[in-house]
């Protein structure tokens, strides 16, 4: 997924990681995004300037809840 390792179930994208800014990066439904832009618990995914309104950028200093967002991304694409 533009250059970054990537995680996949059924050959659908569901998170990835950003080596510049040691990131984890989440695909989630658009609203939940806002939420947690709004919530400061994620940054706007907008590599090259575009931001991509499904995707999240979780902080490395909220490693502990990694897990958590991998799972509620995981649930989100295997319902697409």
């Amino acid at each position: 997924m533009m250059g970054f390792p990537c995680l996949r179930v059924s050959g659908q994208f569901f998170a990835s990681f950003d080596r510049r800014t040691n990131a984890l990066i989440v695909k989630l439904p658009g609203t939940r995004v806002q939420q947690l832009i709004e919530s400061s618990e994620a940054d706007p995914f907008a590599p090259a300037g575009r931001t991509f309104h499904e995707w999240a950028a979780i902080n490395p200093a909220r490693l502990e809840h990694w897990p958590s967002f991998l799972d509620e991304a995981l649930a989100f694409v295997a319902e697409l």
